[in-house]
């Protein structure tokens, strides 16, 4: 989990590279190509996050791993809390470039 996320953000910088680098239509059909990888890689990360999210809820209910995983549950949720905020603001400036 931890190199995928990694790669992502190897990914996330060659695109950075390639969008500075000028404008032609074969950089951006690069960036276009290069922006559907990273939805992907994203729909996948944040499929398995919510699988982790939901084995950590399923845990809970357990007596015998209920008091590890109490620990662990809150921080769970204000990390999922804080990325969904994130994403909404990151989608939030997007619709207002498009707007312009």
């Amino acid at each position: 989990m931890h190199s995928k996320i990694i790669n992502c953000y190897k990914i996330l910088f060659v695109c950075l590279v390639l969008v500075s680098c000028g404008k032609n239509k074969e950089d951006e059909k690069l960036f276009e190509e290069m922006n559907l990888a990273l939805e992907s890689s994203n729909k996948q990360l944040e499929h398995q996050s919510k699988d982790h999210f939901d084995k950590l809820e399923d845990d809970y209910k357990n007596l015998r791993t209920k008091d590890n995983i109490a620990v662990w549950l809150p921080k769970a949720k204000l990390v999922a809390q804080l990325s969904n905020d994130l994403l909404l603001y990151i989608n939030s400036l997007r619709e207002n470039k498009n707007e312009q």
